[in-house]
């Protein structure tokens, strides 16, 4: 049962989406082409298909989440069930390292980091999510010195879904999505068109104390017409789960049963317009405000681990083609605030102001074999009314051809990218169980790589080595003289890596296969530091295999499966290695091709691997559900 905490009132400021009007300005006047959206081109790294097979989870409704659980370049570190609290990490980073975008907006998260993926919207109204790393991280990304998990809005057509589910440990969940394209009144009218989504779901979970409760509303109006198309959205999602060790582990020498309890609420508009060849330009506002009460002992709760914050973000992005080359480019401004607080008080401030502008020319010339060549010189800025300014480059190369008939690319670039730290980072006491450092200042990190890929309607090789530079990276330490607390610290890393993504299709069945090694030297300076919670938590080698199988017409199986070696962590006491399985079936009824039933397991193989050193894995979970598309 939720415990809940009052909340002082709040009003919406006039200016919340003042920082978006920008963007819509800008765009609303370039003509673009009737009723299409322009095309949005971020050089995004390893996005063809799918790499993940099943789009639902065992454990309720699907998340925007959801599709990441085995993506091969994306570590999802779940806390209980991945739609419940997930950090989401890429190339051995850690959960601030990798930010979340929206069309061209961020999402940020200010306060944690922790909650960057609830994006309270329909899946059906996202497509990706697109993983971006490197240079164009540098173009798209926000605060974020690793990657950015990138979605876009979908096109809305006419049609729906009403689901409705059971599974093990008292779970139930529905939802129901549809959508409208209303018939112009004219010809030359704009297209405008709806869609609306509400999901639900409650469970016990797979642990002792491990129940849930969430709920999610959504909603979307879309203008096509000949000046582009516009976006406007909003989303709320109110969650409850509790969890034995959800944030602290074992840090007290037990489990505690902590619980997390947020409700977040985004607003918010995009507008995108092409023009000219290849030209586009895009802009758009959001407000964010999200409101959590975590309890360290839902036995004995306390309001001092409660916090408000709000964010508005507003942001311009575009391509200019001209003769033989072009230019990308990426503004946004954001402006957060700490409104309420009753543990984040011993940082210098509870409010930023934050600009970021990417500017990265390009010129292609042709290789004279059919193939070309591409050359992209560039820079950054970053800065904030907080922290010091920064102009960061970005260089690359790339070149493309053919082999028998087989596109191929291979690519060298180097990039930059910097972030500032959260709140609870920069404000927590310093002695406290989560122990902040107010004078933790600007990370940075140097990327560079070496890439390639061949693909053809049959089979797919994607491949790139990189090294990363962290400097002032912000990690969370424990310290043996203080063994119930952790400590927010800055570490310089060296990480090295690889990773390769292949695709087959095999008559009936897409495999998917992917592999990630990581290696990593770390230096603490002058703390004496003996295990890190974060930072130096990760797989030294992953492996995902995904298989999308259809038999016969009418059903479908999908398998997504993972194996892991850890790095050695003095916290770990449990397995280094972990094997995780998760499959589905659905089977369109003979009655009708629109209605399906379906099975879904999650981690099929029981495994109890603990993603977090101390923290209770999620079990086993088996689930019902029938849908009907209309």
């Amino acid at each position: 049962m939720k415990q809940p905490f009052r909340i002082p009132p709040y009003r919406i400021p006039a200016q919340s989406l003042f920082l978006g009007v920008i963007g819509l300005s800008t765009g609303l006047f370039v003509n673009g082409e009737e009723g299409m959206a322009p095309p949005v081109e971020l050089e995004t790294f390893f996005v063809f298909g799918e790499r993940v097979a099943n789009e639902r989870p065992a454990s309720g409704v699907a998340t925007p989440v959801t599709a990441l659980r085995f993506d091969p370049l994306v570590e999802v570190q779940a806390r209980g069930p991945a739609e419940r609290q997930a950090d989401i990490t890429v190339r051995g980073g850690i959960f601030e390292n990798t930010g979340f975008s929206l069309n061209g907006l961020p999402l940020p998260d200010p306060q944690t980091g922790h909650y960057f993926g609830e994006i309270p919207l329909d899946p059906r109204m996202l497509r990706g999510p697109e993983i971006l790393t490197g240079k164009a991280n540098a173009l798209g990304g926000f605060n974020s010195t690793v990657a950015t998990i990138h979605y876009d809005l979908t096109r809305v057509e006419t049609g729906g879904e009403l689901e409705a589910g059971i599974g093990q440990n008292g779970l139930n969940f529905q939802r129901v999505y549809a959508g409208v394209r209303l018939d112009k009144v004219v010809e030359t009218a704009p297209q405008f068109s709806v869609d609306v989504g509400y999901a639900r779901a409650e469970g016990r979970g797979t642990v002792d104390r491990g129940d849930f409760d969430y709920e999610r509303f959504s909603g979307r109006l879309q203008i096509d017409s000949r000046l582009g198309r516009t976006d406007i959205f909003a989303g709320y999602a109110d969650e409850f789960h509790g969890w034995p060790g959800l944030y602290i582990g074992r840090a007290f020498g037990t489990l505690f049963p902590e619980t997390d309890d947020f409700q977040v609420t985004l607003a918010g508009f995009w507008h995108d317009a092409a023009y000219g060849d290849g030209s586009y330009i895009g802009g758009g506002g959001i407000w964010r405000r999200l409101v959590d009460e975590y309890q360290f002992n839902r036995d004995n709760p306390s309001p001092v681990f409660t916090h408000e914050t709000r964010v508005n973000a507003g942001s311009v992005r575009g391509r200019h083609v001209f003769a033989g080359g072009g230019v990308d480019y990426h503004l946004t401004a954001v402006a957060d605030r700490l409104v309420f607080s009753r543990a984040l008080t011993f940082g210098n401030f509870d409010s930023r102001r934050y600009a970021r502008l990417a500017v990265i020319p390009f010129l292609r010339r042709d290789a004279g074999d059919g193939g070309e060549w591409e050359f992209r010189a560039g820079a950054t800025l970053d800065t904030s009314n907080r922290d010091a300014t920064v102009v960061l480059p970005v260089l690359g190369v790339r070149r493309s051809g053919a082999w028998l008939e087989t596109p191929w690319t291979l690519y060298a670039e180097f990039s930059t990218a910097s972030q500032v730290p959260g709140y609870t980072a920069l404000a927590s006491n310093p002695s406290g169980l989560f122990g902040g450092n107010a004078d933790l200042g600007r990370e940075k990190a140097r990327n560079f790589e070496l890439g390639g890929r061949l693909e053809n309607d049959a089979w797919q090789l994607r491949a790139a080595i990189f090294r990363r530079e962290d400097r002032a990276l912000v990690d969370w330490v424990f310290l043996a003289d203080s063994p119930s607390a952790r400590r927010a610290a800055p570490v310089d890393i060296d990480v090295t890596g690889f990773e390769a993504v292949v695709a087959l299709s095999t008559g009936v069945v897409r495999w998917v296969g992917g592999y990630a090694f990581l290696r990593k030297e770390a230096d603490y300076g002058s703390m004496n530091v003996d295990a890190s919670y974060y930072a130096l938590n990760f797989p030294e080698h992953r492996f995902t295999l995904a298989a999308i199988a259809r038999p016969f017409e009418q059903l479908q199986v999908r398998v997504d499966s993972e194996y892991r070696q850890q790095a050695d962590n003095f916290l770990r006491t449990g397995a280094h290695s972990a094997f995780r399985l998760s499959a589905g079936l659905a089977w369109q009824l003979p009655v009708s091709t629109d209605i399906e039933w379906g099975l879904v397991g999650d981690n099929l193989t029981n495994n109890r691997f603990e993603t977090f050193p101390g923290t209770p894995a999620d079990g086993r979970q088996l689930s019902t559900y029938l849908r009907l598309r209309w």
